[in-house]
């Protein structure tokens, strides 16, 4: 379930970057560094949603200058999926599975959703 929730953000935000600027590739899964360009092309608070995953790990770490991070503790898409990397070593961050706070989060982002998709729209039949 937190693979889906986190690779649908990532294609919320691709779709809302692609129908912004089609020449606009984005071929990686940092979901902060899409939500960053995501918040480029949509300036206005009308296209804003709440998301925990706004800041990437790399950004944190360069914020506070140190490594902190495993690799696989930046890859949301590993980490979720197979709670390993590719060389089959667990993460060495803590992660909590809450359900209903999980299910409150999904039901927020598809709230939001239904309010901005038909925005993006308008501005794509503009």
């Amino acid at each position: 379930m937190c693979y889906c929730v986190t690779h649908a953000i990532e294609l919320f935000l691709k779709a809302g970057i692609a129908a912004k600027s089609a020449s606009d590739q984005q071929s990686h899964h940092r979901i902060g560094t899409l939500f960053a360009r995501y918040t480029e092309l949509y300036s206005t608070p009308d296209f804003h949603f709440p998301q925990p995953w706004a800041t990437d790990e790399e950004d944190l770490e360069t914020l506070l200058g140190a490594k902190i991070f495993d690799d696989i503790d930046k890859k949301k898409d590993q980490l979720y999926r197979y709670m390993a990397g590719k060389d089959g070593q667990p993460p060495k961050g803590t992660y909590y599975f809450g359900p209903f706070t999980w299910l409150e989060g999904i039901k927020d982002l598809e709230s939001n959703w239904q309010r901005i998709w038909p925005k993006i729209r308008a501005e794509i039949d503009a």
